[in-house]
């Protein structure tokens, strides 16, 4: 009678379906640990609202942009769909294979017979493939906090990319200016007869281009802004009378590239996923071990006929299969295969990883270097000579041409160093994608991930 009920219970179990321990929360809390932001709560469709405290009406930031982005990309919802699969893996990994009916019709002489086939290995495979299953929905999870990262790189950058465009066509426009007055000033000169006619020619055409080359200007800034619009997740023109809030400075990070390397290797959910995978292909390894013998409880029941009269006969059996060719040899050498790839694929990701971050943090030094003596040097330089020039022109030792040709040399180095200032930000966008987070989210730096030297084979047998 125990043993009955106790057949009875783990059937009531088995037949039960499995619950992933990896859900949404899992994704939201990943990115919000490394940018700031995490999933909209107990939503399956991207919100048509804005995150909390985000205020756009005071200026779009960088970070803004990026909330706003994980919040409504309709694309990054899309990819979300992908762990809800997972997690009805792991409910059907838990579930048992239905029992087998066999009838056969009474034909002359043969009466009839029917038997019922339960398969029992799955009982003890159950918790094995459940393990599975759960591994690659964490893998799939990892997966999806990588995917917001990206999202976020491609944001900020396409934020820096709007910031540039707009000081640029910004520049453009004073420039397309002072050109127009230098060219009526050397209009009046080709006129008076002090300068040739095609040296104020000339001056006329820079004019012309210079108001070319702002009305360009103009056009990227708003291709530039309509492309940050659409990975937000937002219509079109949706920025399009939205200012921008770059009021986040640009300094070097202050840390080194070894902490940067370890902070990386510990928290990268891309190397989470390799491992998780990892993990995964050494257990299907005991699970096609376990799964290589299958047996069946078999319940036989026939008609009898004893003194005129029908009646039934039945009786308990088993059905398994002979280990005798196959024996799962195949299945495992196939196992054993995934696992050794999914061992270097693995390797291969910390190599990456590292060699991203080292690239990365040495853009992120030259950049700043650059922009530093831009600031530094050569901008205090040229500000200066346009000060002494100016202060000549007032006592009357220089024309305004002169004036106007220092303040162009200027602006052109003003220009640069908006250039320099827009590759900066870039090159701090790609070490933190290459970190695994924001520079200003790194904390304490966690010990890095295990290398894989030991064998994660798991070893399930009936």
């Amino acid at each position: 009678m125990r043993a009955s009920l106790s057949l009875c219970l783990t059937l009531l179990t088995a037949c039960a379906a499995g619950e992933s321990s990896v859900d949404a929360d899992h994704v939201s809390e990943g990115l919000s640990t490394r940018i700031g932001v995490g999933l909209p709560a107990g939503s399956e469709e991207p919100p048509t609202g804005l995150p909390d405290g985000v205020d756009v009406s005071d200026g779009l930031s960088r970070d803004e942009a990026v909330a706003v982005a994980i919040w409504r990309s309709p694309d990054f919802h899309a990819a979300l769909a992908d762990l809800s699969v997972a997690r009805a893996e792991v409910a059907a990994a838990g579930l048992l294979r239905d029992p087998v009916f066999t009838f056969l019709f009474p034909l002359g002489p043969k009466a009839y017979e029917a038997t019922l086939g339960l398969p029992l290995d799955a009982l003890w495979t159950r918790a094995e493939r459940m393990d599975v299953a759960d591994r690659n929905a964490l893998r799939v999870a990892e997966r999806l906090v990588q995917d917001g990262l990206d999202l976020a790189r491609d944001v900020r950058s396409a934020w820096v990319d709007w910031v540039l465009a707009a000081r640029r066509a910004s520049w453009t426009r004073d420039n397309a200016s002072r050109l127009a007055e230098v060219a009526s000033l050397e209009g009046v000169r080709a006129t008076a007869g002090e300068i040739s006619v095609a040296q104020g020619l000339a001056a006329g055409l820079e004019a012309e281009r210079a108001r070319e080359d702002s009305s360009a200007a103009g056009l990227a800034e708003s291709l530039a802004r309509t492309r940050l619009a659409m990975l937000m997740g937002l219509e079109p023109h949706a920025l399009d009378d939205v200012r921008i809030d770059a009021a986040a400075g640009t300094r070097p990070p202050a840390w080194t590239v070894e902490s940067l390397t370890s902070v990386a290797l510990s928290g990268r959910p891309d190397l989470g996923a390799a491992e998780a995978e990892l993990e995964a292909a050494g257990a299907r390894v005991g699970l096609t071990r376990a799964e290589a013998v299958n047996i069946s409880l078999l319940l036989d029941v026939n008609e009898r006929i004893e003194h005129g009269e029908p009646g039934l006969e039945w009786g308990p059996g088993f059905v398994m299969t002979l280990p005798v060719f196959d024996g799962g040899e195949g299945a495992e050498r196939v196992a054993l295969a995934e696992f050794d790839r999914a061992r270097r694929t693995f390797v291969a990701a910390r190599h990456r990883v590292v060699d991203a971050v080292e690239r990365s943090f040495v853009d992120v030094e030259e950049s700043a270097a650059q922009l530093a003596r831009w600031r530094d040097v050569i901008l205090p330089g040229l500000e200066h000579q346009l000060a002494t020039v100016r202060k000549s022109h007032e006592l009357g030792d220089a024309d305004r041409l002169a004036v106007l040709a220092v303040t162009g040399l200027l602006e052109e180095a003003r220009l640069r160093e908006i250039e320099l200032d827009a590759g900066l930000q870039q090159a701090r966008a790609r070490l933190e994608h290459s970190v695994g987070r924001r520079l200003d989210l790194v904390e304490d730096v966690a010990p890095a991930r295990r290398r894989p030297a030991e064998p994660l084979i798991g070893r399930a047998s009936p």
